[in-house]
């Protein structure tokens, strides 16, 4: 029978000694295997889930573990902000694959004590003595927690140890100013440099970009100077597949749109060349010296960019959600407007308000339609979410930013009459019931700039 190896962790950070683990683990997967890693959500009983954002422990994650062939990252949990116990994440997976057999990866501190009964699982865990009779573990042993064999649990298999080390270590270290270069990844080493974590210290304004570039180019191929440019730099800059440090975007806005949707898991900054038309998220830059400005450059700055959680119903009752970097809306299917109940925070504001278009942006797409419909321009990575309607018909609306965790959700009202429509950065969603849309706690883009750019001045100038 395949199996499903379930590794769940806080990976706080995640540091080479995980890596080795799962890639002990991978190599030894059969052809219907699957091995899925389950970042775990805030955790009452350990604190240092809440050290960090979930979005850059999701961040740390993908880094860490996205690129080594076969396995899965299951972010389940931070985007929603939930803890999921092993008993209930082993229902969910059973459910899920019947014909598999679900297997828990686990260190071997936690079963130390297992024999007398006072091991982890049994004291803590929920449901720990059925959780530790009735699931199959796979114990890697750790250096330095000695093991004995009536310790184990009744359905179990021994990897055994591979690196030293331990998140806590690789935390205390950063906050001392010493080295971690041997026990984390080069790319985790560099996104938390770039983002201050574990420091002590706030990162205020952008972040810098200050690595030799390892670009990974995508161009639009429907723009011929766009695909020439594309070609220049790929042979001045040629990078191993997947160990690119940034990703180079040629195009125009709606290129680079679909580039974040697509990327947004690399956790790299994004590095537009403007060959579109306003290119409010790109670079302006002169073809002849792009590569030699590139070369010499040592520096970018850069803004991070939550995106748009979105989950819609439609008409037939079908569910689905998506992301959007710039907004996501609804409007009016037919010649009349549209009646729209507006919850904030699950709070009624307005029951019903008449317009013909509803719109929530980000900071990042503030100057597009949201902007056009009479918005607020916001400098990308600014804290807040714009609301704004079109046309609409009430004395009490008023376009306003709101706070960056509101949750927001549209509902058709009349529907029959008036019909609403849903769109997901410009992705028709078909006629629908009702949207809610609030940030992303794990999607998020950073966007790069040249160090001269004055991103405050250039949207002004729009």
């Amino acid at each position: 029978m395949p199996t499903i190896f379930l590794y769940g962790g806080s990976f706080c950070p995640p540091g080479l000694h995980h890596e080795a683990i799962i890639r002990k683990l991978a190599n030894r997967l059969g052809p219907d295997d699957r091995l899925i890693v389950i970042p775990c959500g805030p955790r009452p009983d350990k604190e240092t889930t809440n050290d960090l954002s979930l979005a850059f422990r999701a961040a740390l994650c993908d880094l860490a573990f996205g690129r080594i062939p076969r396995v899965e990252i299951d972010l389940t949990d931070l985007e929603h902000s939930v803890f999921t116990r092993s008993y209930d994440i082993d229902q969910r997976y059973r459910a899920l694959y019947p014909n598999h057999e679900i297997c828990h990866v686990i260190g071997a501190d936690i079963i130390a004590g297992g024999a007398r009964g006072q091991s982890e699982i049994h004291r803590t865990w929920f449901r720990g003595q059925e959780v530790w009779n009735e699931l199959h573990f796979m114990v890697h042993m750790r250096y330095g927690v000695k093991c004995v064999p009536e310790d184990l649990p009744p359905h179990h298999t021994i990897i055994e140890p591979t690196l030293r080390g331990s998140s806590s270590e690789i935390r205390e270290r950063i906050f001392k100013h010493q080295s971690i270069e041997t026990l984390v990844s080069p790319a985790v080493a560099a996104f938390m440099e770039r983002h201050q974590l574990f420091t002590g210290r706030v990162l205020r304004g952008p972040a810098k970009f200050a690595e030799p570039m390892q670009p990974l180019i995508v161009a639009n191929d429907q723009n011929a100077n766009a695909v020439s440019i594309a070609a220049k730099l790929a042979s001045a800059f040629q990078t191993d597949p997947g160990q690119h440090n940034c990703v180079v975007v040629i195009g125009g806005d709606g290129f680079m749109l679909h580039t974040i949707r697509r990327l947004w898991r690399d956790h790299v900054p994004f590095f537009g060349l403007n060959r579109g038309t306003k290119g409010f998220l790109l670079n302006d830059f002169d073809e002849a010296t792009i590569v030699e400005k590139l070369r010499a450059c040592r520096e970018l700055k850069t803004y991070t960019e939550s995106l748009l959680y979105v989950e819609a119903e439609s008409v037939t009752g079908e569910h689905a959600s998506m992301l959007a970097f710039n907004d996501a809306w609804v409007d009016r299917l037919s010649g009349q407007t549209i009646w729209t109940r507006v919850l904030m925070n699950g709070e009624v504001k307005f029951d019903p308000i008449m317009s013909d278009v509803m719109l929530v942006s980000t900071a990042a797409g503030s100057t597009g339609y949201a902007y056009r419909m009479g918005g607020s321009r916001l400098i990308p990575g600014t804290q807040m979410l714009q609301l704004v309607g079109s046309c609409v018909c009430s004395h009490h609306w008023k376009n306003e930013p709101l706070p960056i965790d509101t949750h927001i959700r549209f509902e058709a009202m009349s529907k029959d009459k008036r019909p609403m429509r849903g769109f997901c950065d410009g992705v028709p969603l078909g006629e629908l019931n009702s949207m809610s849309i609030r940030r992303s706690t794990t999607a998020t883009a950073e966007l790069a700039f040249f160090p001269e750019t004055d991103l405050q001045r250039r949207i002004s100038e729009l």
